[in-house]
């Protein structure tokens, strides 16, 4: 059996997503690897980009700070739009999500569901960077703004066999999304909502 203290949560959760036909319009690259013109740039080439959610001040006048009260502000007003064009649809279920990323001949799968920050302040979730504070802080501050935690945090879990099998079990089924990139990077998305996968996948 497991030692208790590798024992943590991860739930299902009610994803934000577009529509599979505009998945590749509304997806974008995390917020952190583009200046503001580079966001600024996309985001005039294509209004309907999560760009616009996370870089918001893409959006502003030029000098705005990313970490301005006009700048969280903005993101959430752009969220609200999203939903409001039906470009994000709530799932109305818990889901878990299997999500893949080939490059070429390599590719990474990884599941997609809801960490306990409080594993991580009990050390059940190891650390593996020593993170900035005011990055922190506006990280947690664009969540609450926003109600929506739309940056993932990647992680690793000590390999189980149970997991790789139901894993195993969505990818044989047709991705919900599925999409290539302008980078060459495809990407595909299964919405796990089967109440007993997503049950054994957490009890896993």
């Amino acid at each position: 059996p497991r030692k208790e203290k590798f024992v943590v949560d991860f739930k299902a959760f009610k994803g934000w997503r577009p529509p599979a036909q505009l998945a590749k319009d509304v997806a974008s690259v995390p917020y952190d690897v583009l200046s503001t013109a580079e966001a600024r740039e996309i985001i005039s080439g294509n209004p309907k980009s999560m760009m616009r959610v996370i870089r918001p001040d893409g959006e502003l006048p030029e000098g705005t700070s990313l970490y301005s009260e006009a700048a969280y502000k903005q993101a959430a007003s752009a969220f609200d739009e999203l939903i409001e064009a039906r470009l994000l649809i709530q799932d109305e279920a818990p889901h878990f999500y299997v999500y893949a990323q080939q490059m070429g001949t390599h590719r990474q799968v990884g599941l997609m569901g809801l960490g306990s920050t409080q594993d991580y302040l009990n050390d059940r979730i190891k650390k593996h960077e020593f993170t900035r504070p005011e990055k922190e802080n506006d990280r947690v501050r664009h969540i609450e703004t926003v109600g929506a935690h739309l940056g993932p945090v990647f992680l690793s879990y000590r390999g189980r066999s149970t997991i790789d099998e139901l894993v195993a079990s969505v990818l044989v089924s047709a991705p919900t999304v599925s999409f290539t990139a302008e980078d060459d990077i495809m990407h595909e998305l299964w919405a796990v909502s089967d109440p007993e996968i997503v049950q054994h996948i957490q009890k896993a």
